[in-house]
């Protein structure tokens, strides 16, 4: 039988989408990252009105260059 998730377990489902997703999540102030990324902790935000890249080693948040593969991937998800 195939059941819908509890209403506790909705917020733990990932909806993957397209950049263009993953922008207007940013402009909710959400975080962002794609699924592929290896460091799970690395996410996109927006700060100051300009697109960042939080990185994990120095723990700083930087101006992001958003590559192709970015902007056609499908894997974008929201940050909890």
């Amino acid at each position: 039988m195939n059941q819908s998730p509890q209403v506790e377990d909705i917020n733990k489902i990932q909806v993957e989408g397209s950049f263009v997703f993953a922008l207007n999540e940013v402009l909710k102030n959400k975080k962002v990252r794609r699924s592929e990324w290896n460091d799970k902790e690395v996410y996109m935000a927006i700060e100051d009105y300009i697109l960042m890249i939080f990185l994990t080693d120095d723990n700083m948040l930087h101006p992001l260059k958003v590559s192709t593969s970015d902007i056609l991937g499908k894997d974008w998800v929201v940050v909890e």
